[in-house]
């Protein structure tokens, strides 16, 4: 496992802590960006979310932080 810079941290954290009990992301990209960005004092895109979602989404168990079924 690498070590993940302060802000990809910082989003990754706020990711997991805004699932639901079923494990679903619900809140929109720019909504985490913002709570991210005001956590750190430093900009933060929602792109910038969606490449850590993606690597939260490659975590154990399979399907946390889904947005959909699909």
């Amino acid at each position: 496992m690498t070590r993940p810079e302060t802000a990809d941290r910082a989003i990754a954290v706020t990711i997991v802590d805004d699932l639901d009990a079923t494990g679903y992301l619900t809140s929109p990209l720019e909504e985490l960006a913002t709570t991210v960005s005001t956590a750190i004092g430093d900009l933060i895109e929602s792109d910038e979310v969606q490449a850590i979602l993606r690597l939260v989404q490659g975590l154990e168990p399979t399907g946390v932080a889904a947005r959909n079924l699909r």
